[in-house]
């Protein structure tokens, strides 16, 4: 859990079963208790997940996130859920210049909810070429509240701030750090198991980026 601009707040993880429907069932607990807690100090709650996730786990977070914003409409809190691919089938040019390049920041909608953002490309200033630049990120939002609902600038706007919340001086990478991180963690306990090892406690880990 971080803020929009990308500091740390918390670490949890939200399921841990070798029973897949217990598993969803714990993640639909946990999950419900995070978004339901210090109502007063958020206004808004996104929930980032990866296009990893298996559909079962997707459809639990959306449902969960449903239920909790119709609970929470009486305390003015807004929630969306939004659905990050790196890897997708996607690649765009930028023809104004001559690397055809895309600026960072760039963003494209596809309609639907479903944009594509470029979190690392060439700047107005700095158009020359002297790297490889990743291609777009496919984005998806989930509307889990029809009223007041949260604008889509403001979904990808944090995204880039938490793009840019990443390893800078130690490894950069063109994804937002809710993401990443997260993934981080999960080979490291995926790591551990493989080798039959006590798991780690991952609410104690600390992000050394920040």
């Amino acid at each position: 859990m971080t803020d929009n601009s990308g500091l740390f707040q918390q670490l949890r993880v939200l399921g841990e079963s070798d029973n897949e429907f217990a598993y969803i069932e714990e993640l639909k607990a946990n999950l419900r208790n995070i978004l339901t807690d210090r109502p007063s100090e958020f206004s808004q709650v996104v929930v980032h997940t990866s296009f990893r996730l298996k559909k079962r786990e997707m459809r639990a977070i959306e449902q969960t996130v449903r239920a909790v914003a119709g609970e929470g409409r009486s305390t003015g809190r807004r929630f969306a859920v939004v659905k990050v691919n790196q890897h997708n089938r996607f690649f765009g040019v930028n023809p104004n210049v001559n690397s055809l390049v895309p600026f960072e920041g760039t963003v494209v909608s596809l309609g639907g909810g479903q944009h594509l953002l470029w979190f690392e490309g060439i700047f107005p200033d700095k158009q020359t070429v002297t790297t490889a630049f990743p291609g777009p990120t496919h984005i998806s939002f989930l509307r889990v509240t029809d009223e007041d609902a949260i604008a889509d600038e403001s979904l990808l706007q944090d995204l880039v701030n938490l793009s840019g919340a990443n390893w800078r001086g130690f490894n950069a990478k063109s994804a937002p750090v809710s993401v990443f991180y997260c993934h981080l963690v999960a080979d490291l306990v995926q790591d551990f198991q493989e080798e039959g090892l006590p798991l780690p406690s991952v609410q104690d880990l600390r992000p050394w980026f920040l």
